[in-house]
C-alpha cells in the first residue's frame, strides 16, 4: 500500500541524486511528503470533512478553485536550501537575541509555519484561514534526519503544497503538509516560485530534486 500510494501521488516523477543532502535521507523524506499530500488531497475533497471542520463562508469560492485543481501530474519538487540562514535573518532584523537552549525551537517554530508566513505575504485572510484549516500532520522517525527540511510539490494546473520536516527526540519527525493559496503561484516557473519565496524568507534558495 505504501508503495501504491507514493505511485499514485508522485504519478512516476524520479527523485534526483542530490549531494547536498543525504540520499537516503532525501529518499525518505520525498515519499513521506508525497504520502502525506495525497492523504490532505484525499480530506479535501470530502466536503462533509471540510464543512464540519468550518470553512469560512466567505471562502466558498477559493474553496471550490482548490476542489477544480487536478493534483495529478506532479512537475518538479524543489527543496527550500538555507534555512538556517534564514532563521538567523530574522534574529538579526529582529535585534532580539535568544538563550542558545531557544534556538533550536525558533527554528522548527518557523518551519512548521514558513507555508502560513508565505501565504500571509502573498494573499490575504481568507487564503490563510483554508490553507490552515485543511493543513495535514504527519509524524514519523527517521534517526537520520538532523536539521529542518522544507519541500515544495509543484502539481501542473493546481496549487503548490510545501511540505515542512522538523527532527524532535529519539529520531521522530514531523511533517507538516500546506496548501500554498495563491493563484499566482500556480503553473509558475522555477525562477519565480524563488523569488516568491525570498520574498519572504530572503536568505533562502530552492534546488530541484527531481528528475
Amino acid at each position: 500500500m505504501l508503495l501504491a500510494s507514493v505511485a499514485i501521488a508522485g504519478c512516476g516523477k524520479k527523485r534526483k541524486p542530490n549531494d547536498s543532502l543525504n540520499a537516503t535521507v532525501e529518499t525518505a523524506l520525498y515519499d513521506e511528503g508525497l504520502l502525506l499530500i495525497e492523504r490532505m488531497k484525499k480530506l479535501t475533497h470530502d466536503t462533509g470533512f471540510v464543512n464540519n471542520l468550518g470553512l469560512p463562508r466567505n471562502a466558498n469560492d477559493l474553496y471550490e478553485k482548490l476542489l477544480a485543481c487536478p493534483y495529478d501530474n506532479l512537475k518538479d519538487v524543489y527543496r527550500v536550501s538555507h534555512l538556517e540562514d534564514a532563521t538567523n535573518t530574522f534574529v538579526t532584523i529582529s535585534g532580539e537575541k535568544m538563550d542558545d537552549y531557544s534556538n533550536p525551537f525558533f527554528k522548527n517554530r518557523v518551519t512548521d509555519n514558513m507555508a502560513s508566513m508565505v501565504i500571509g505575504y502573498l494573499e490575504g485572510a481568507t487564503e490563510l484561514s483554508v490553507a490552515s484549516l485543511l493543513m495535514q500532520e504527519e509524524c514519523f522517525v527517521n534517526t537520520e534526519l538532523l536539521s529542518c527540511e522544507v519541500y515544495i510539490y509543484c502539481y501542473e494546473d493546481s496549487y503548490p503544497v510545501m511540505v515542512s520536516f522538523s527532527p524532535g527526540k529519539g529520531g521522530a519527525v514531523k511533517a507538516r503538509a500546506t496548501y500554498l493559496l495563491s493563484d499566482s503561484l500556480i503553473n509558475i516557473s522555477p525562477e519565480e516560485l524563488g523569488d516568491a519565496i525570498r520574498g519572504y524568507f530572503n536568505a533562502t534558495s530552492l534546488e530541484c530534486i527531481t528528475q
